[in-house]
């Protein structure tokens, strides 16, 4: 089940990669075809000036993250139709890799606990190394899903 989870929140990351370059490129192009246009719902100075300066530098994922997770999903329409409809999936990746951290949290902690047992039957055992070293490879991998849930999702 663990598996199945962390390959699950490494694909949503990908995927939210892939949403988010999406909603640059249509972003460029909405904000040319209203800079052509006088009458525009678009009352966001702030945000017009992100877009512009999306224009010129390429964004972050995090900087992008955070500037459709604070756009009104009307305006969302409106900008990258064809992303808005994906904009429930922004989140995606942070369950899946807090669940992840979890549950490797777990595995780390139960790999350690066996070891320690084992160890107090017979010592210098190759399984009690391989479960110290299954144990800290989770633990590694523990920290690594929180770092990467805490970076996009501050």
């Amino acid at each position: 089940m663990t598996v199945v989870i962390n390959i699950a929140a490494i694909i949503s990351y990908f995927k939210l990669n892939d949403f988010l370059k999406n909603f640059v490129t249509e972003s460029k192009k909405w904000l040319e075809s209203v800079e052509e246009e006088e009458d525009v719902q678009f009352n966001f100075t702030e945000g017009k000036k992100v877009l512009k300066r999306f224009q010129t530098t390429p964004p972050t994922t995090e900087q992008t993250l955070i500037f459709v997770n604070n756009l009104p999903y009307d305006l969302l329409l409106q900008i990258a139709p064809e992303t808005a409809s994906s904009h429930w999936f922004l989140k995606m990746p942070l369950i899946l890799f807090v669940l992840s951290a979890g549950s490797m949290g777990a595995l780390s902690a139960a790999f350690f606990t066996l070891a320690s047992e084992l160890h107090d039957i017979e010592s210098g055992n190759k399984i009690v190394l391989s479960l110290f070293a299954s144990g800290g490879v989770c633990g590694a991998c523990d920290i690594f899903f929180i770092n990467m849930a805490m970076k996009f999702y501050d």
